[in-house]
């Protein structure tokens, strides 16, 4: 049996904080997270392409808002969601309300409108 006094003394540690063995596995590197910053680009980009909605370029921007504060490493693609998403939210409702008042104001100035409707009521 040794004896516990007087057993060699553990191999010193590197100094530099490395491990000694270049081949020995740290564990599986993971790529950035950045799914919800390329889903907000992603929507941007479709709604870009596929006309002008309402409902995707809001879903767009609230991917981007939780894309920049949880995935630092997908920044960019976030903000260009953002932006992206920000200007065809803000087209498409600018077109939704000139549709309106072409709408309001062009089914007034129809010659005869107003006697139409008033007819129909009173026949029914």
């Amino acid at each position: 049996m040794t004896d516990p006094q007087n057993s060699p003394a553990p191999p010193p540690q590197p100094a530099s904080g490395y491990d000694t063995n270049p081949y020995q596995s740290t564990g599986i590197s993971q790529a950035p997270e950045r799914g919800l910053s390329v889903a907000s680009l992603v929507l941007g980009i479709l709604s870009l392409f596929f006309g002008f909605t309402v409902v995707v370029p809001i879903v767009g921007l609230v991917l981007g808002a939780m894309g920049l504060r949880r995935e630092p490493e997908g920044r960019t693609f976030a903000l260009v969601g953002v932006w992206i998403n920000g200007a065809i939210l803000f087209l498409g409702l600018v077109v939704i309300v000139i549709v309106i008042v072409a709408l309001s104001i062009g089914i007034f100035s129809i010659p005869g409108f107003i006697e139409m409707s008033n007819a129909a009521v009173l026949n029914a």
